[in-house]
């Protein structure tokens, strides 16, 4: 049996957000034929995105902050133009509780720092964003890891296609030598592994080259990854891992690989850095563009996927492969089950977002299905008559919540719950 103490670091609790913003290159009529085009445009959704920024991360205000509206912060204007909910004014302290981490998916990479930076330092916080460069595709879109800098700071970042994960460090812990900012494309230089490097979850996606096995054949073409080396990492470190995987439904077998190969590098990091996974703080979330029945949710929620798996047809994996840690997932942690949909494209609707943590270390406290706020709240049934993006929401996802809670393993009980060593047999 595992004995658990709450954690006596700076890090006890954390909530955690994880969204998929929609990047404007997909935001099109044509796309989405049912919305207003107005509300697709990147200038009215940006407006939108920056208030829920202030609703989700802003402290909780004091008597006269409540008063103050969205207007007072960088690109929002208390204008007639703009969108009902970007001068809303900030959500009570006892209806939310502030987040303190972000995982976002379809950022735009190379306007990041113009569009949120500004929202985010208001905010007390820090980012880092995937760092790579896409080769011949016009489109800088991939993730962001946001963190608050009075609770977090950035020790080391790994970026691989559509995956990245991220070390951050307690403020108590000794200090890095990284600057989470220095991680903005333009600071360095990266590749994809993909041909052209278009993560378009709305258009044909590029080819993907497998090896025998069905895993991504590195040695037909490398990829070229970027890595950012720091002080060494400890168990107070948490390790965050953000996705937004292949969206073409039928690559079945590539959302498996980029899962499976993200894993196998962050163990391999922390088996460097002589961390224990069974001990290691973990978050894993994002757009898995895929739900709770897939071969991807399985393999992180069971700890294995046996050789000559399939799902829809196809053989997703020829060798087995297994990983130590032990994911739950919050959302079903907490209310028995995963929401009734995430994701809305027209009438079809989805549960494709989600937000894991690694037990017993971490615990979940509390979680929503949908975050409601005082900017967009929508009641469920009017959600369901509404097609995304709308007026109040600048997305076709929604957003999940978690709040989890930091423990203390004994280290008997660490070594109990890791026996596996991320290995394919």
């Amino acid at each position: 049996m595992s004995s658990l103490t709450p954690s006596p670091s700076s890090l006890q609790r954390l909530s955690v957000i994880t969204y998929n913003m929609l990047a404007p290159p997909w935001a099109t009529p044509k796309t989405y034929p049912w919305c207003d085009p107005a509300h697709l445009q990147w200038d009215y959704r940006r407006k939108l995105l920056r208030s829920q920024l202030l609703d989700w991360c802003s402290p909780c205000p004091s008597a006269s902050a409540a008063s103050t509206t969205a207007a007072s912060f960088p690109g929002c204007s208390s204008s007639g133009s703009s969108p009902p909910s970007a001068c809303a004014k900030l959500p009570s302290a006892q209806n939310r509780t502030p987040a303190d981490l972000l995982l976002l998916q379809e950022v735009l990479l190379d306007s990041f720092e113009e569009d949120f930076v500004p929202t985010l330092e208001q905010l007390g916080f820090d980012y880092v964003l995937q760092t790579e460069k896409r080769g011949k595709t016009k489109r800088g879109v991939g993730l962001a890891i946001c963190f608050r800098s009075s609770l977090l700071r950035l020790r080391y970042h790994h970026s691989r296609s559509r995956t990245m994960f991220a070390v951050l460090s307690p403020v108590s812990s000794p200090p890095s030598d990284v600057s989470a900012h220095a991680s903005h494309p333009s600071a360095e230089l990266a590749a994809t592994d993909r041909a052209d490097g278009d993560d378009d979850d709305h258009a044909q996606p590029p080819e993907q080259t497998l090896n025998a096995d069905g895993d991504d054949d590195d040695d037909a073409q490398p990829p070229t990854e970027t890595m950012t080396a720091t002080a060494t990492a400890t168990e107070e470190d948490l390790f965050v891992c953000n996705v937004h995987l292949d969206g073409a439904p039928e690559l079945v077998d590539v959302r498996f690989q980029q899962t499976k190969s993200l894993l196998q590098r962050l163990l391999a990091y922390q088996q460097e850095q002589g961390v224990s996974p069974g001990r290691s703080r973990l978050v894993f979330g994002g757009d898995f563009n895929s739900d709770h029945h897939s071969s991807v949710y399985r393999l992180l929620s069971e700890g294995r996927m046996d050789a000559g798996t399939t799902e829809l047809g196809r053989v997703v994996t020829k060798s087995e492969f297994v990983h130590p840690f032990q994911f739950a997932s919050a959302q079903a942690t907490a209310f028995g089950r995963e929401p009734e949909f995430t994701f809305v494209l027209g009438e079809w609707r989805s549960t494709i977002d989600f937000v894991l943590f690694h037990r017993p270390v971490l615990q979940c406290v509390s979680a929503s299905p949908l975050l409601h706020t005082s900017s967009y709240s929508l009641k469920r049934r009017a959600l369901l008559e509404k097609a995304l993006p709308s007026a109040e929401l600048p997305s076709d996802h929604l957003p999940l919540r978690c709040t989890l809670a930091v423990q203390v393993l004994s280290s008997a009980s660490a070594a109990s719950s890791s026996p596996r060593n991320g290995v394919a047999r």
